[in-house]
C-alpha cells in the first residue's frame, strides 16, 4: 500500500502537486472549499514548505451563509497562528481573511478585490522558490493564478 501511495497521482484543482516557474512548488487545490479543508490544505503547506517561503493564495469560499464572515475569519486566523509566511487573498469575501491574518500576527499580507486584478502582478510577488497553494471556492476560477504560476 506505501508503494502505490506513493506514486498517487491527484487530478488538477484537488491537491495536485506541480513544479512552477523559478523553482516554486504548486499545491493546486482551487476545486472547492470549506473553512476545515482550507485549514487542512495549510497543514499540507507547512508540512512541504518546511525548507522553503510559504505561501498561501487564499479566495472567497461560497454558500457559507450566516456563517461566511466568522467561517473567512477563522482561516484568517489559523494562517496568522501556523506561521504562514505570505498571504495573499483574492476577493470580497477573502478580505475578511486578510484582516483577520494581519489582526492577529501575519506579518505579509496581500489583498486583491478579484482575479483579474491579482494575475497583473501576483507573479512579481510570489518569491521564487515558494512552496504555493492555491485554494477558494470553484467559482473564484483561481485555475487562472496556477497557470500564471507555471
Amino acid at each position: 500500500m506505501a508503494d502505490r501511495i506513493a506514486t498517487l497521482a491527484t487530478s488538477n484543482g484537488r491537491l495536485h502537486m506541480i513544479n512552477g516557474r523559478d523553482n516554486r512548488r504548486m499545491i493546486d487545490d482551487c476545486f472547492n472549499a470549506s473553512p476545515v479543508s482550507v485549514k487542512a490544505s495549510l497543514d499540507v503547506l507547512n508540512d512541504l514548505a518546511a525548507q522553503s517561503t510559504s505561501v498561501a493564495i487564499l479566495g472567497d469560499i461560497y454558500e457559507l451563509g450566516d456563517f461566511s464572515e466568522e467561517g473567512h475569519r477563522q482561516i484568517g486566523r489559523y494562517v496568522a497562528e501556523n506561521g504562514i509566511n505570505h498571504l495573499i487573498t483574492i476577493g470580497q469575501m477573502a478580505e475578511w481573511i486578510a484582516d483577520e491574518a494581519a489582526r492577529t500576527g501575519c506579518d505579509r499580507v496581500t489583498h486583491f478585490t478579484d482575479v483579474g486584478t491579482a494575475l497583473d502582478t501576483i507573479s512579481e510577488i510570489v518569491e521564487p522558490q515558494s512552496t504555493v497553494l492555491v485554494k477558494a471556492s470553484r467559482g473564484m476560477e483561481l485555475e487562472r493564478v496556477v497557470e500564471l504560476l507555471l
